[in-house]
């Protein structure tokens, strides 16, 4: 037999084994002859007591796991089956006891089990790498979303920027015809104030324009930032001031604005994106009133959620109790020309703006809105700490002063030269009026040491306003010019400087903003630059 067979006497005494069973303990026949079988399993009384029951019953013992002991001291696994050995009469003559190895069988149940226990680690495994892909896939597509988003929310700025340079110095010259004949109509009406009325409203309306053209050309990126260190706390209090007088007694203001660190900025549209987020907040609350809250604190990129570029940031929040926006209204809060706002009430450029213009000063803007529970902004703008803020200059009013000097004025559109001419001959100057900058150049050449001052636009057929500078600069350096545009991108202030252009003015401007710029240029005196 190749399974180990031994025959015990009644008490378990071993009268006889087979070689395989030696074998399997090591033992001779001999040596196992005598000797008590429960002495040869790991768990004797466990046997013994199987073994008494086995004898006194004669319950059969079939196929049960235990463990022998070899001469060596190993644990072999066997299957153990037992049978009482009777006389017909039922005398108990003995036990016949089979021993099958099942060693094989253990050892690949344990390499099964620790093949098992292998894949389910590996199962637990690749299910915790499946999760973190697919949280890192879900945050990709989260911020790939975010990502069209502004991109498109970019090509539509450009695109709203394209129209707005191709259109803006067109229509700044009419606005400036607009604004400038509807003042002299005004200075002129004295007895009707009817028609003084009506002039004033369209005076009105032609500021509204002006300012939504500047509002285009900020968002699309096209207009100027001039930037300088400045702590804006006092900024928006002056914002706030403003807006105090405005607001109705059921909407209070909260703010929370410490001296903090400088940013680089130009303080106007630092007013502008504050005067719009407030105004925002405001149109929220009107209906049934709230709380407006502001606050400004220092803060680290890691400390917001999610994180920005590293470095040190100036946190702006501006957050109201009004109605709120649902996740729709979020999403397209930013687009030019959306608003929720009813007719007449807001050109949906406020928010566009604001945007452009944090984007313009390499910060970014956060909203957060629940619907009927109110909308927070929070605007970060990194932090200069190693620049010293500088004071934010306070216009004050100045007398204009007028004066008799000589003033070439050069415009290709007839009624802007003639508008010119009327503001300035007001304050007693005496002005040349021409539409054709190559004969106004001819013009000067015959007259150079009789001009003062010359004003020109820069967007003119044959000689274009630079070119025309340049050529009179040339025939009398040191000559005070004004350059005047309603846009143009191959000009600005700092270029213009450069050429010797003694200043800057954009269009539509006003009678007293040019009366008093024409009088600084010329007090600068010839030959110095301002």
């Amino acid at each position: 037999m190749s399974d180990g067979l031994l025959v015990t006497t009644a008490d378990g005494t071993i009268s006889k084994a087979n070689q395989a069973l030696c074998r399997l303990l090591g033992y001779r026949e001999a040596d196992l002859v005598q000797k008590n079988i429960a002495s040869f399993f790991t768990h004797p009384a466990d046997i013994a007591m199987n073994l008494s029951r086995c004898g006194s019953e004669g319950d059969e013992i079939s196929k049960a796991e235990h463990r022998l002991l070899t001469k060596d001291g190993a644990h072999v696994p066997v299957l153990f089956s037992a049978t009482p050995l009777a006389e017909e009469s039922g005398t108990l003559l003995g036990i016949v006891c089979i021993f099958t190895d099942i060693t094989e069988r253990k050892n690949a149940e344990t390499a099964l089990r620790e093949a098992h226990d292998l894949l389910e680690q590996r199962v637990v495994e690749r299910t915790r790498e499946l999760a973190e892909a697919n949280t890192a896939l879900t945050r990709e597509m989260a911020e790939r979303k975010r990502a069209e988003a502004e991109l498109r929310q970019a090509q539509k700025m450009r695109a709203i920027g394209t129209l707005a340079g191709g259109i803006a110095h067109d229509f700044n010259n009419i606005l400036t015809a607009i604004l400038g004949y509807t003042q002299l109509a005004m200075q002129r009406l004295t007895s009707d104030a009817t028609c003084r009325s009506f002039l004033g409203e369209v005076f009105i309306a032609g500021q509204r324009a002006q300012k939504l053209v500047q509002q285009i050309l900020t968002f699309s990126r096209q207009s100027e930032q001039e930037k300088q260190p400045v702590e804006i706390h006092l900024i928006i209090k002056e914002a706030l001031k403003l807006l105090r007088a405005s607001l109705p007694a059921n909407i209070g203001i909260v703010q929370h604005l410490p001296r903090c660190g400088a940013v680089m900025a130009d303080p106007t549209q630092i007013h502008q994106v504050v005067m719009n987020l407030c105004t925002n907040a405001y149109h929220a609350m009107q209906e049934k009133g709230g709380t407006l809250t502001v606050s400004l604190a220092e803060t680290e990129a890691a400390d917001i959620s999610p994180p920005l570029p590293a470095g040190d940031y100036l946190q702006l929040v501006v957050s109201d109790t009004g109605c709120g926006m649902d996740t729709a209204i979020l999403e397209r809060i930013f687009e030019p020309y959306f608003t929720t706002k009813e007719t007449g009430k807001g050109t949906g450029l406020g928010l566009a703006v604001t945007h452009g213009i944090v984007e313009g000063h390499g910060g970014h803007i956060r909203v957060v809105s629940t619907t009927g529970l109110g909308t927070t902004f929070s605007i970060y703008l990194p932090l200069q700490k190693e620049l010293q803020a500088e004071p934010v200059a306070v216009l004050e009013k100045k007398e204009i002063r007028g004066g008799n000097e000589r003033i070439l004025v050069v415009d290709d559109e007839q009624e802007l030269t003639q508008l010119l001419e009327m503001f300035l001959t007001q304050y007693g100057y005496r002005v040349t009026g021409l539409t054709d900058s190559t004969a106004a150049y001819a013009w000067f050449c015959a007259n150079r040491q009789e001009v003062d001052l010359v004003i020109t636009d820069m967007s003119m057929p044959r000689l274009t306003g630079k070119e025309l500078a340049e050529k009179l600069l040339a025939e009398r350096p040191g000559l005070p010019i004004i350059l005047c545009t309603g846009y143009n991108e191959q000009i600005n202030a700092e270029s213009a400087r450069e050429l010797g252009i003694r200043a800057f003015l954009l269009k539509p401007f006003q009678e007293k903003e040019l009366a008093g710029l024409v009088r600084e240029v010329l007090d600068t005196g010839p030959g110095r630059d301002k």
